[in-house]
């Protein structure tokens, strides 16, 4: 069975707001043979990110394969990937970032995907790094870090977890058997095929099945949660709040779990499970017909797809 990954907290201000306007050249839908300086190696990369409108080329019949990659433009590019291009974030504080890609870095920045340079320096014009490109492609796509350590001797710690994320996900090998290339610069080929793999990387979870889950409001207004789980050990409960969320481990014992919060029953709207690496086995929507966190009763979920927007 294939879950869904988990959405990140997004707030959306304006679902409606225009499109941005990309200083990368429109194109009428197009294939790198129409390219003149995409080689053979990059084509089916490439090929996907422009049938999916997520790049185009630079003009003149040109991808721009060999050319090292903005961090504006990646920003662009990831934030077309996640389908966010036309909401609106808060303003992301950084001077630097050229109009056409401001909202994109906005929403990775909202997202955590991005930091910058400073406060109010994101580096839009410097070219991307190999290892600011796996973490930015890692968090965006919310990649695990999983599996075995990466072999890459050049790759600074503040980056491993990134590139283990992509190592085990088999979207890098690296540029030797001990060498990631952490510092040399990013073509935009080398990002067409990082972000291509990404973008259809798909997390495959174990068969597990979690169902029924509700909620009991205690004397002392703490809430029970409790629910059925197959083949699973353990799980993580996960409740959103306004500012981030709670997270709760429990043992599977005999196929359910139980888990208790101090969290008013007013404030509980939807229930998350997870597995230990973070995949999404269920996803609760608080149902209509509830008790007041005064009274004592029960909550119950129903099962559905959640957007976090808290």
């Amino acid at each position: 069975m294939v879950f869904q990954k988990s959405v990140r907290k997004f707030i959306a201000s304006a679902a409606t707001a225009a499109i941005i306007a990309s200083s990368i050249v429109p194109a009428a839908s197009a294939s790198s043979n129409k390219f003149s300086d995409v080689p053979e190696f990059y084509q089916d990369a490439v090929d996907y990110l422009v049938s999916n409108e997520i790049v185009n080329g630079i003009g003149d019949g040109k991808f721009g394969n060999d050319y090292h990659i903005k961090r504006a433009d990646a920003a662009l590019m990831l934030t077309r990937a996640l389908g966010y291009e036309n909401y609106r974030a808060p303003d992301s504080g950084f001077e630097d970032v050229p109009e056409y890609a401001q909202n994109a870095v906005n929403v990775l920045k909202d997202l955590g995907i991005v930091s910058g340079k400073s406060a109010t320096s994101f580096g839009a014009h410097d070219p991307l790094t190999r290892s600011e490109m796996a973490k930015m492609i890692a968090l965006t796509f919310d990649i695990p870090v999983a599996g075995e350590a990466h072999p890459f001797q050049d790759v600074n710690p503040i980056y491993t977890d990134y590139v283990q994320a992509l190592y085990n996900a088999g979207i890098t090998n690296g540029t030797g058997e001990t060498t990631y290339g952490a510092n040399d610069l990013t073509t935009r080929g080398q990002f067409a095929i990082f972000l291509s793999k990404a973008n259809q990387y798909e997390r495959n979870v174990p068969d597990v099945l979690v169902s029924d889950l509700s909620g009991t409001i205690n004397e002392d207004q703490s809430v029970t949660i409790t629910g059925q789980a197959s083949e699973i050990e353990k799980i993580i409960v996960v409740i959103p709040t306004n500012e981030s969320e709670i997270s709760i481990e429990a043992e599977v014992v005999n196929g359910y779990f139980s888990v208790t919060t101090d969290m008013p029953a007013a404030n509980i709207h939807t229930i998350i499970v997870k597995d230990e690496e973070g995949n999404v086995l269920y996803e609760g929507i608080r149902e209509e017909a509830q008790v007041k966190s005064a009274a004592y009763g029960q909550i119950y979920f129903k099962e559905g797809y959640v957007k976090e927007q808290f």
